[in-house]
């Protein structure tokens, strides 16, 4: 179980300070799919990337996380090293990036095993990494051990991420936005990959992403993001079906849809830019591009309002006016 309490995360620039999250508040059961979405800027990444505390201490201004009752901001770093290494598995954007073109696939499964597990034999590394190949989709893979990063193509490094991202039996997967720079039939596979993994494995998966259209058959609860903020949560069926706040409907309706009885249909955008994330508006962020905005909207934050035990949203609107409401574009 992933909790976190009022976490706010900035970054000092040259203009000022950077508030990328401002007092998050998130929960997390086991075995679930949820996905953090929002537009590039929305802190759904650094969420993600203060949940095993890969972002600079200074930079966490306050706030608790704790997975599994675990204190992940008031360990020390060789009990966190610990914790991460047995329990969490990171996949990140852009694969290509984050291998040493230096070592060959073998060898970086080879220092990624033994780090987790110093008396392991070097032949048990390699049957184990060859599995691990073969779980995710490749099938070639004692021929693919032996190849450098820029010998595989985006996907098949995407594969290899995953795997070494499982490679200690984690509890917990936090994939930051995964299917960058990968075709649209690719990134489907991916996240097919994903799922299954999670079902087989009893994974609890964080899957970051800014594509909406990848999540509706995926997660089974979804987390909107928005200028540091969390502006809705939800299972998938409420925000897909009964989307509350009007950010959340603005996203869905923005989706492109596919097939012929939609060419002649205009692609809708939302009007208007994301707020400035170091002089954020002390209102609701959303409200300079929101048709429903009031005064009291650019002055205050509003609270959330609970509708169930899963769902929640920040708006001044009632779940019943809101029913009253038409499109938001």
């Amino acid at each position: 179980m992933i909790s976190i309490k009022d976490l706010v995360v900035s970054f000092d620039t040259f203009r000022g300070k950077l508030q990328a999250v401002r007092g998050v508040s998130l929960h997390i059961n086991k075995g679930e799919i949820v996905c953090l979405v929002g537009e590039s800027g929305s802190g759904k990444s650094v969420t993600a990337q203060s949940m095993l505390r890969l972002i600079n201490d200074r930079s966490i201004q306050s706030g608790s996380i704790e997975i599994d009752g675990f204190n992940i901001l008031k360990s020390d770093k060789k009990s966190l090293a610990r914790f991460r290494g047995k329990h969490c598995g990171m996949i990140f954007q852009e694969p290509g990036r984050s291998f040493d073109p230096l070592y060959t696939i073998g060898k970086t499964f080879h220092e990624t095993i033994k780090a987790h597990n110093k008396t392991i034999s070097d032949k048990a590394i390699f049957e184990k990494s060859l599995s691990l190949l073969k779980e995710v989709g490749i099938y070639n893979a004692e021929e693919r051990l032996g190849n450098y990063p820029h010998q595989l193509s985006g996907g098949q490094l995407q594969r290899v991420m995953i795997a070494l991202s499982i490679a200690s039996d984690p509890d917990y997967l936090i994939a930051d936005e995964p299917t960058t720079a990968l075709d649209v039939t690719i990134q489907r596979k991916i996240v097919e990959l994903i799922k299954r993994l999670s079902f087989e494995r009893g994974l609890t998966v964080v899957f970051i992403t800014h594509d909406l259209s990848l999540v509706k058959d995926f997660a089974d609860k979804v987390i909107v993001m928005y200028s540091g903020i969390i502006l809705e949560q939800g299972k998938v069926d409420d925000i897909f079906n009964h989307p509350k706040h009007p950010y959340t409907r603005a996203l869905i309706k923005s989706i492109p849809k596919a097939g012929a009885n939609y060419k002649n249909e205009k692609l809708i955008s939302i009007e208007g830019v994301v707020p400035d994330p170091v002089y954020p508006p002390p209102g609701c962020p959303f409200a300079s591009r929101c048709l429903y905005t009031q005064s009291i909207c650019t002055v205050q934050i509003p609270h959330s309002i609970q509708t169930d035990a899963y769902s929640q949203y920040r708006c001044i609107l009632t779940p019943e006016e809101l029913k009253t409401r038409g499109d938001v574009c």
